[in-house]
């Protein structure tokens, strides 16, 4: 989808400092709903809450596009 350059910029910053080092080494059927919930935690506690409502979407995103390509597990923040 097309997206403002801004946008994709945020997301991929949200993903780069908070997404990627806490699932880096796990593979999808892993990534459980508490885990993502611990996350959005982390973040929130950091001082980032704008920041925390984010990451369930951009995890999301990265199942989705993982799951259309063959990839398997269940979609943490449900939906699939």
């Amino acid at each position: 989808a097309k997206m403002a350059d801004s946008t994709r910029a945020m997301r991929r910053s949200i993903f780069e400092r908070d997404i990627l080092p806490a699932f880096r080494n796990r593979l999808l059927p892993e990534i459980l709903p508490e885990d993502l919930r611990a996350l959005c935690a982390k973040v929130k506690e950091r001082g980032a809450p704008a920041t925390a409502v984010y990451v369930p979407g951009n995890v999301e995103g990265g199942f989705g596009f993982a799951i259309l390509h063959g990839g398997k597990g269940a979609k943490p923040a449900g939906g699939g």
